[in-house]
């Protein structure tokens, strides 16, 4: 598919010169066009720099620029006949907008290369007033854009997952390395023993994770919960609850009646926060007095952040104290079998010694991959996440011909790029394969803490 994208700029009489990369020119052909211009081509194979490294704004704004969008704006320009180029051009100035917005917002792939050649030439020729795709067919589909993306992948995957494994989660031995020796030992102590923390430790606690959170562009905070939503066949986005709030809080020592305020993490709100429990099952009447519910952070689950939003995995609680969410039976079943578990092993005279009992979860996402457009044609599975309409497929479990094949490349990024979030949450992500059903896939992995486990799982149905 050689080059993409072309400008021509009016030089003075001479003939035309093709510059490569290296800065190379090579005389062409005056019938090529009466034009005296300069003819920029780039060769399909070019190592780009890293994100924050490129050369220009632009070349950080297109790397922010996911493959979907080249995909979209074929099929916007299918749909309303616009040319590719112009509708380009929209998508573009969408995403400099943002980043002149909001910068940070766009950096969360630091050592990720420019997603794909198109993209990178549309970054480097922009300001050209001639800019047009001369070597793309126009009935080019999705499918062949899809296999033009896949040629170039490693321009817009993760370079190396494993560099970044669980810098976005505050994991213990972030925990150890910021807090104070006393205070992480107090912590320790108060998680297997369920005692409260102290408000002092509460505060430099805070004030710790506040540090971490900000170095990693986040802005807000939220008690992220599980509520007992009743059914319904919501799909996965579906089953966590969080409520974003601004990680400031006025300045209460000032003297003037308007006070300022100031970029913190409360430390009363990190550990206890207050939410609407009346709109959930058995959460209550709307009644003022009654309607309000309460969040608290499950210290057992550490905090991450994701979207520049530091969340904090919570339990849910009515304001009589009734549980309303899936975690709190997690946590009482925990209690029980730790109490019982102990008291088994002193009947039994075998490791009498013994103060703590952990329990281990390792969990499996199988799920289908189903193609956007074809999914919004299915009510099914729009409102109820599950196929209810429909026959079985020509060929299905039969031979088991899909069982650990190889993966189709789209669907193979699409979980590289998922196994690749999840590392960098503190997710443990080891095994991704075809399942036996077609279009039928599978992640998981390696087992931990069931609290974290569970947690982990909403995470990636998400």
């Amino acid at each position: 598919r050689g080059s993409f994208l072309r400008r021509e700029v009016a030089t003075p009489a001479g003939p035309k010169h093709s510059v490569s990369p290296e800065g190379r020119g090579r005389q062409e052909s005056p019938a090529m066009g009466s034009c005296k211009s300069v003819n920029a081509r780039v060769s399909p194979v070019i190592d780009f720099e890293p994100v924050d490294k490129c050369r220009s704004l632009e070349h950080k704004i297109v790397g922010t620029m996911p493959p979907t969008a080249w995909l979209e704006a074929m099929d916007d320009s299918k749909k309303t006949g616009r040319p590719v180029v112009e509708v380009l051009r929209a998508a573009f100035a969408d995403y400099r907008q943002r980043w002149d917005t909001c910068p940070e917002a766009y950096r969360r792939y630091p050592t990720s290369r420019v997603c794909d050649q198109a993209a990178s030439l549309l970054a480097e020729f922009f300001d050209a007033e001639d800019l047009e795709f001369f070597d793309l067919p126009e009935d080019m589909d999705e499918g062949d854009l899809l296999a033009m993306l896949a040629e170039h992948q490693q321009d817009y995957v993760e370079a190396d997952a494993l560099e970044g494994m669980s810098a976005y989660v505050f994991d213990d031995a972030k925990m150890r390395a910021s807090f104070p020796r006393q205070v992480y030992t107090r912590f320790k102590e108060a998680l297997a023993t369920g005692a409260l923390t102290s408000e002092e430790d509460q505060q430099k606690i805070a004030e710790c994770i506040f540090e971490w959170a900000r170095e990693l562009g986040a802005v807000s905070f939220a008690h992220w919960f599980f509520p007992s939503r009743g059914g319904g066949g919501g799909h996965g986005s579906m089953v966590g609850a969080l409520k974003m709030d601004t990680m400031i809080d006025l300045d209460w020592k000032s003297p003037e009646a308007t006070k300022p305020f100031k970029a913190t993490l409360p430390y009363e709100r990190l550990f206890v926060g207050e939410t609407d429990g009346s709109s959930f099952p058995n959460g209550g009447l709307r009644s003022t007095h009654c309607a309000a519910a309460f969040t608290t952070w499950d210290r057992s689950s550490p905090c991450f952040v994701m979207d520049k939003i530091l969340r904090v995995p919570c339990a849910f609680v009515t304001h009589l104290g009734a549980s309303i969410d899936d975690k709190i039976p997690l946590l009482r079943s925990n209690d029980a079998l730790k109490r019982e578990g102990l008291r088994m092993l002193r009947n039994i005279a075998i490791a009498t010694d013994a103060t703590e009992i952990n329990s281990f979860l390792g969990w499996e996402q199988e799920f289908f991959v189903v193609k956007a457009d074809l999914y919004k044609k299915r009510p099914d599975l729009v409102h109820c996440g599950r196929t209810l309409i429909g026959k079985l497929p020509q060929r299905h479990q039969q031979g088991e011909l899909n069982y650990f094949a190889p993966p189709p490349t789209s669907v193979k990024l699409l979980m590289e790029n998922v196994q690749a979030e999840m590392l960098k949450l503190g997710v443990a992500m080891a095994v991704l394969h075809n399942e036996v059903a077609s279009a039928q896939h599978e992640m998981s992995p390696v087992y931990c803490h069931s609290t974290f486990a569970c947690d982990n799982n909403v995470l990636f149905m998400e």
